[in-house]
């Protein structure tokens, strides 16, 4: 489209996200794709500058807090339900979710995982450390943590990851337990990353459409700019879908 592009990349910290839209709003940019951190939004001053200033800003893979930008979504609930969905649909009855803190993204991804438990009629803990979480606040090494938490679970036969980095990680720890993922403990990840056909077991994800959502906001911040109002540019929320591989499937 003839435009020049800018690419910041905050490394999901909220304070190094203020300091780029404070740069991109100095530098009269005309629009901003934006993917917030997650455990904070910018600060109301910034985007009061950015919008004085008739910037165009579309939200990507989750809204800003206490805003309703135009944007292209994941349904993280959908991951969720759908990852044990997958693990119950296998005969997993006692299911974990691990993740590493708690924020908007994680906490759809466990109401999807607790409401395919409840549509089945699942029995899941009301400590939300057992049954929801796995782990909520991350205060030292996670592969020790996340050993620490199987060992005190040895029940569980179902774990749906929060990413598949996470996954890698649960993998080293199982494999250090003497556990065979897709043979003790049948796992499903919400990311579906190149490599996870890489994995000694080939790990089950759920697929997040990057390339798509990504397109899909830059097209929407293209219309903004050549005169749609951002009212009209809707909220996409790109569905999710299951790649079922060794680490679910598995029976030997």
């Amino acid at each position: 489209h003839g435009r020049s592009l800018i690419v910041c990349n905050t490394d999901n910290d909220p304070q190094r996200e203020v300091s780029y839209l404070e740069t991109l709003c100095e530098r009269n940019v005309s629009g901003i794709v934006l993917i917030p951190s997650t455990h904070s939004a910018p600060s109301w001053e910034v985007f009061e500058a950015i919008r004085k200033k008739g910037i165009s800003v579309v939200a990507c893979s989750r809204q800003v807090p206490g805003y309703n930008f135009p944007g292209a979504f994941q349904n993280f609930f959908q991951s969720g339900f759908c990852a044990t969905q997958h693990l119950l649909d296998m005969g997993c009855r006692c299911i974990a979710y691990l993740a590493t803190s708690q924020y908007c993204t994680i906490e759809d991804k466990l109401q999807g995982y607790l409401a395919a438990l409840d549509q089945h009629n699942a029995q899941h803990p009301d400590d939300r450390v057992c049954g929801g979480m796995g782990l909520s606040k991350i205060t030292g090494d996670i592969a020790d943590l996340f050993e620490q938490f199987l060992r005190e679970h040895p029940e569980i036969d179902g774990l749906f990851v929060f990413n598949d980095r996470l996954g890698m990680v649960l993998y080293q720890v199982l494999w250090k337990m003497g556990l065979t993922p897709g043979k003790d403990v049948r796992i499903v990840s919400g990311e579906n990353s190149g490599f996870c056909d890489a994995f000694g077991v080939p790990l089950s994800s759920v697929d997040v459409p990057v390339y798509r959502m990504g397109r899909i906001a830059a097209e929407q911040l293209l219309a903004v700019r050549e005169g749609a109002l951002e009212e009209e540019q809707h909220h996409i929320v790109l569905g999710a879908e299951l790649h079922a591989r060794a680490s679910s499937l598995s029976q030997n």
